[in-house]
């Protein structure tokens, strides 16, 4: 039967009946309901505590027992174990110190003469086994589960760790192979430039108006394929930080006019008009004149793509007291959605894939 919630369930291991009936006696008529199983030898309450078939509160163990001691009994219990499985309370009829002290250095919580035990005493005894015992195994099942925890920790560290290993040997991987593709990719592309700009100057003989202009369309898309691939060199190098700016005194008027100049031809072959207005009061700016240059082609490029018909504006001016140079592209194009300006300077993103394809 379950038992009551107060009631304790006590183990009383005394070889002298008169001693069994006098602490039957004084566990009566408490508050606190104490059921006794009574046992007269050491090698049955071992049999009874290490069986787990009753759960037992708390050990009243006779320090002098027919078959072995107290000490003996405690030794067995623990069997290398750290602690006792169960709260113990030791009686003795013989007041020794030494004894004492080696029962609790064994694992009894408590110590007690049999001559001079009262029934409050005893009940106070064994509640406060009871609970110390509680209390210290609910202390040891919670720095199990800090231990457990602490091991999943662990091995969730070495798990990341090794993953770490393994991204950043695929990240050089790919580093490597994005430089390879793009020394490999800009050699013919530099090729193709090389003799579009000889076939250009006339050596082998003369071109028309018609070559002309399809060697203009030749040089400038292999061009812009040219820059590219020097983005996704760039993409790669700015990934692993190592991207290396060349920061210089500029006209950012310089730079904007020739790319204005070289996207030109693209904005008048879609019917629009694209326009830089030179601003002679703008000051030199400290930037990397290549970079610069590939922000406004982008910027230029995506306005040239994505607007149909109208124009397009190219303006820089002073802001911030003079310490700052803001360069604005507008169109009359479609333009992007509010909620996904935010997201356009990511990656690889594009607001609506089924425009570019």
């Amino acid at each position: 039967m379950p038992q009551r919630a107060d009631t304790r369930s006590i183990l009383l291991v005394e070889d002298n009946p008169d001693d069994r009936a006098r602490i039957h006696r004084m566990l009566r008529g408490h508050r606190r309901q104490y059921q006794i199983v009574d046992c007269a030898s050491g090698a049955e309450a071992v049999e009874l505590i290490e069986r787990q078939e009753t759960h037992f509160d708390c050990v009243l163990l006779d320090h002098y027992l027919a078959d072995m001691t107290g000490d003996q009994v405690l030794l067995r219990l623990r069997a290398g174990n750290a602690r006792l499985p169960v709260a113990v309370s030791m009686l003795t009829g013989i007041d020794d110190d030494d004894v004492a002290a080696l029962a609790l250095a064994l694992g009894a919580e408590d110590y007690l003469l049999k001559d001079e035990v009262t029934p409050h005493a005893l009940v106070r005894s064994i509640e406060n086994v009871s609970e110390k015992f509680e209390i210290r195994r609910q202390l040891d099942f919670q720095r199990a589960e800090i231990d457990l925890r602490n091991e999943r920790v662990e091995a969730l560290r070495a798990e990341l760790e090794t993953r770490l290993e393994q991204l950043t040997s695929a990240t050089q991987a790919r580093d490597r192979f994005v430089a390879m593709m793009s020394h490999e990719m800009r050699t013919p592309l530099n090729a193709i430039i090389g003799y579009t700009a000889l076939l250009e100057l006339e050596i082998e003989g003369q071109t028309n108006e018609g070559h002309r202009r399809n060697l203009d369309r030749i040089r400038i898309g292999s061009r812009r394929l040219l820059d590219l691939v020097n983005d996704v060199l760039d993409l790669a190098r700015a990934d692993a930080r190592k991207l290396e700016l060349n920061l210089l005194p500029v006209d950012a008027n310089d730079v904007i006019e020739e790319i204005t100049s070289l996207l030109e031809n693209l904005a008048v072959e879609k019917g629009l008009t694209l326009t830089f207005q030179r601003d002679v009061s703008l000051p030199n700016v400290c930037v990397d004149a290549q970079r610069l240059g590939q922000i406004v082609t982008n910027l230029v490029s995506n306005a040239i793509k994505f607007t149909e018909q109208g124009s397009i504006a190219v303006t820089a001016r002073t802001v911030a007291d003079g310490g700052v140079v803001a360069v604005t592209v507008s169109d009359s194009g479609i333009g992007i959605e509010p909620h996904v300006i935010t997201e356009v300077f990511k990656e690889f993103y594009q607001a609506d894939n089924a425009l570019t394809r």
